[in-house]
């Protein structure tokens, strides 16, 4: 009994995901930078791969990969289908100067 219901269940756990991120590397020694594609973030890359002495890893961006992993290489970032919003400054109202509110008594 208990067997098949925990075979009922096993599909649920079947289903993965992974975050991937895009990280650039930074050497503050002579300046060089790297862009590296990891499932690892700005905190765990340099643990794991023992950056060089002045390298830094600084967050760029990241996306979601779906499915089973299997070692397989990480999944490309997604084409932006989001329009880039205006600068704060172009959406700026310019203020009405008859406005009553805006006269000094």
């Amino acid at each position: 009994m208990r067997l098949s219901f925990f075979l009922f269940l096993l599909p649920i756990y079947t289903f993965a995901e992974y975050r991937a991120y895009e990280l650039t590397i930074i050497n503050s020694a002579n300046g060089k930078t790297r862009t590296v594609i990891s499932n690892m973030d700005q905190y765990q890359y340099p643990e794991y791969k023992h950056l060089s002495s002045g390298e830094m890893a600084t967050y760029v961006t990241s996306w979601m990969c779906y499915g089973r992993t299997n070692n397989l290489s990480i999944c490309s970032k997604p084409e932006s289908t989001m329009s880039t919003p205006a600068a704060p400054a172009q959406n700026l109202v310019t203020p009405n100067a008859s406005d009553p509110a805006l006269q000094t008594r």
